[in-house]
């Protein structure tokens, strides 16, 4: 659909599906995991890798294997590392500076609590 084609799919009930023409570039694949799997996929066919870990040390050592596996299949990928709201502490600065230099491209703060204001304003006081 994200490349303006008219999409058939009899078990998901779609007939003739179409955005139309859109004029817009399709949405960024990322494909997210720690194994040799799901990083060999996203070195091969995605346009950006993500991570969920919090220590800066272990995601340098994934960040390395993933520099691997892209040299292998000639392409580059963005990193993301996702940082869990309960993994926030007092050197929350300096690891993230320790995620930069391991090769992240971004950070995603995960918010463990859905409610109100509160974890946002916590993770801004921390991060800010």
């Amino acid at each position: 659909l994200w490349r303006g084609e008219t999409v058939d799919d009899e078990e998901l009930g779609l007939a003739g599906a179409s955005l139309g023409p859109l004029g817009i570039d399709a949405p960024p694949a990322i494909v997210g995991g720690k194994s040799e799997a799901a990083m060999a996929v996203a070195a091969r066919a995605a346009d950006g890798w993500n991570a969920n870990e919090s220590d800066p040390d272990a995601y340098a050592r994934l960040a390395r294997r993933m520099d691997e596996l892209c040299a292998e299949a000639g392409r580059r990928v963005t990193r993301t590392v996702q940082f869990f709201d309960r993994a926030l502490g007092p050197d929350v600065r300096e690891r993230l500076a320790r995620f930069e230099e391991a090769g992240a491209t971004t950070v995603t703060f995960v918010l463990s609590e859905d409610t109100g204001s509160e974890p946002v304003r916590r993770l801004a006081q921390a991060v800010l």
